[in-house]
């Protein structure tokens, strides 16, 4: 695994273990190159979580995927998915 692929994991990993997120958007700093991830609640549409400084939105994860069946090549998952019941405390109880 090479250092961007072990960083993207580490940033899925992160917003995943969160538990209150649908998406991970990857953006990449226009001036430094580094990505960064941006975490998209659930409810909300990834496409409206992309940056807006000249930055570059380079791949979007679904974190119903999982990280094994997303990891090979470019991903772009921003697919909307069913609405979902969640319960207060931010998991989800069904889909549909």
């Amino acid at each position: 695994m090479d250092d961007s692929t072990a960083d993207l994991k580490r940033f899925y990993e992160r917003g995943e273990a969160q538990g209150s997120y649908s998406h991970m958007v990857v953006a990449m700093d226009s001036f430094s190159y580094d990505a960064y991830p941006i975490y998209v609640p659930r409810g909300e549409d990834p496409r409206e979580h992309t940056p807006t400084n000249g930055d570059r939105t380079m791949e979007c994860y679904d974190f119903a995927l999982g990280w094994e069946a997303q990891s090979k090549g470019r991903v772009q998952n921003w697919g909307q998915k069913p609405p979902q019941k969640v319960g207060k405390d931010g998991r989800i109880i069904a889909n549909g």
